[in-house]
């Protein structure tokens, strides 16, 4: 832009508006940079290591490219529901509840003991014999199996409240997960198009029917774009962790789930390079 001006091509105006964008993409690097060594340090500490020993540590970054394409929803809800805590917690507590109401039907009826049963009764001045038998309170024992009945129920309302919110965790973590995939596929398609459109300007510029501002103007989009893809992929792969966050456990890209009752397995695919 500059030789430009010299030449009388473009105006000061258009020169200044290149040096501010200059500026621009050069404070951005240095944003970059800063980001790139703090998460080193993080990294060193999450593994537990001073961060220079990272410094000659050469970091691939080859797993972000593995994302499971598919997850149907059916399999993903059967999973949630079957593997995490606080549901199996629920249910154990409510089978609790249900146990202890049960025992105390139970203590409706007598509690007959058969023992040796005999007494000497000196009024009568003879030996009595007998069972003994623990008889049931007037009203059969209705107090405590209500009391028992509405833990039960607590214990349900609780468990149906927690399943439905899980349900509903598994559902939007599954839902965003697509969206950032489709989001990924769309940025893939921009990359490939503009790969295309810098081969065609650089074919102009080996010809000379093209100048070196396009062929630069063509690479800087190319990048630009790149850059919105990296996004777009590590939005996917922080939707994924959320998904495997509402599924309490983590997500092989090829695995395959059980099959659940009445469905049929599918196998995972990695996403291609």
């Amino acid at each position: 832009m500059e030789r430009r001006l010299a030449v009388g091509e473009v105006s000061q105006p258009d020169v200044t508006l290149a040096h501010i964008s200059l500026d621009q993409v050069r404070v951005s690097l240095r944003e970059v940079q800063k980001q790139s060594a703090v998460t080193r340090v993080q990294i060193a500490n999450a593994l537990g290591l001073p961060a220079t020993a990272l410094d000659a540590a050469q970091i691939s970054f080859s797993f972000l490219d593995k994302l499971p394409l598919e997850f149907p929803s059916p399999e993903v809800r059967f999973q949630a529901l079957l593997n995490r805590s606080d549901i199996l917690g629920a249910l154990i507590e409510y089978a609790a509840t249900q146990s202890a109401l049960q025992l105390e039907i139970a203590k409706q009826y007598p509690d007959i003991h058969l023992g040796p049963g005999y007494m000497y009764d000196q009024g009568q001045n003879k030996w009595s014999l007998g069972i003994s038998v623990t008889l049931p309170v007037l009203n059969q024992n209705q107090g405590p199996i209500a009391e028992a009945e509405a833990r039960r129920k607590g214990a349900e309302a609780r468990f149906t409240a927690l399943q439905a919110q899980v349900i509903g965790e598994v559902d939007s973590a599954l839902n965003g997960y697509r969206g950032a995939l489709s989001k990924l596929e769309v940025s893939d398609s921009l990359v490939s198009d503009k790969e295309k459109q810098l081969r065609s300007v650089q074919a102009t510029f080996n010809v000379g029917e093209a100048d070196r501002l396009a062929l630069l103007g063509a690479r800087l989009e190319l990048v630009t774009t790149l850059l919105s893809c990296l996004n777009a992929l590590i939005e996917s792969q922080q939707s994924l962790g959320l998904l495997e966050d509402a599924l309490q456990r983590p997500l092989d890209p090829l695995e395959s789930f059980p099959i659940v009752p009445e469905a049929h397995s599918r196998t995972r695919a990695g996403r291609k390079n």
